[in-house]
C-alpha cells in the first residue's frame, strides 16, 4: 500500500513556478537524469538508483549441502558437496534500480533547501489529491504509479551486514529500495519521492510534462515566489516611511 503525506513542499526556480501557474505542466523527471555537472552538487546526484550491500565476515562455515546458502549466493560462490570457510573478509554487491520517473518534494520548509533549489515554493496542502491528478494524466500515456516513500540517507549508500545476518535461523534480509536511497550529506532535504514507470517497463529516456487542470493546482496548493514576496515587503516598508 502506498501512503502519501498530507502536506509537502516543492522548491524550484521562480521561472518554473510561473510556468506551472501559466501552463499547468508538471515536470516528471527520469530518476537518473540529475547529473551533478548540470544541476550542481546539492540538486544533482550522479548515483541515483544505486546502493551497495557490504557483508563483513569474521568467520563463516557453510555445510556441504549449501544449495540454499544465502551468503554463498551473494558472494557468487557455487560448489558441489563442498564445505566453504570464509575468514576476515568483506563481500560487496552493487545494485541499481533506476528506470523510473520521479517527483521529489520536501517534508519540511527550510532556508537551506531554498538556497539549493530556488525561491519558488509550491506548498501542496493536499498532496494525495495532487498526485492523483498527475497520475491520471500519466496513465493516459502508459505510465503507472510504482511506489512512494521518504528517502533514507546512508553513508556511501552502503547497507552493512555481518555473517550473523545470514545464519539459517535468520529471516530473509529486507533490503532498502535503491530509488529511495540518498547519500548522508543530503539528509537536510528531508525528501519524499513519488515514483512511476512505464506499464511495459520500457526504457525511460526523457522527462514527461503531464498537464493538469489549473483548478487542481489552485485547489491543492499555493504558489509563492519568496524573493518577490520579500521585495514587496521592502516596498511596503519604504512607503510607510
Amino acid at each position: 500500500m502506498i501512503v502519501l503525506p498530507e502536506k509537502a513542499y516543492k522548491y524550484m526556480d521562480p521561472k518554473w513556478l510561473r510556468h506551472l501557474k501559466k501552463t499547468g505542466e508538471v515536470r516528471i523527471s527520469p530518476l537518473n537524469s540529475y547529473e551533478e555537472a548540470k544541476f550542481g552538487a546539492e540538486v544533482g546526484d550522479d548515483f541515483e538508483g544505486r546502493t551497495s550491500l557490504q557483508v563483513s565476515v569474521g568467520r563463516y562455515e557453510s555445510s556441504k549441502e549449501n544449495d540454499n546458502d544465502r551468503l554463498l549466493r551473494m558472494a557468487g560462490i557455487q560448489t558441489v558437496n563442498s564445505k566453504v570457510i570464509m575468514e576476515n573478509c568483506t563481500i560487496v554487491n552493487h545494485h541499481e534500480d533506476s528506470n523510473y520517473f520521479v517527483y521529489c518534494v520536501c517534508l519540511d520548509r527550510g532556508s537551506d533547501i531554498q538556497k539549493s533549489f530556488g525561491s519558488g515554493i509550491q506548498i501542496i496542502h493536499n498532496f494525495p489529491a495532487y498526485i492523483r491528478a498527475i497520475t491520471r494524466e500519466l496513465n493516459k500515456i502508459g505510465i503507472v504509479l510504482h511506489d512512494a516513500g521518504a528517502c533514507e540517507y546512508i553513508i556511501d549508500r552502503r547497507q552493512h551486514f555481518t555473517e550473523e545476518d545470514f545464519t539459517p535461523d535468520k529471516k530473509e534480509l529486507i533490503l532498502k529500495k535503491p530509488y529511495l536511497i540518498k547519500e548522508k550529506r543530503y539528509e537536510y532535504q528531508n525528501e519524499f519521492r513519488v515514483v512511476w514507470r512505464y506499464s511495459n517497463n520500457e526504457k525511460i529516456s526523457a522527462p514527461k510534462y503531464p498537464k493538469i487542470k489549473k483548478e487542481d493546482i489552485e485547489d491543492y496548493s499555493y504558489l509563492i515566489d519568496l524573493e518577490e514576496q520579500e521585495r514587496n515587503k521592502k516596498k511596503r516598508k519604504r512607503k510607510k516611511k
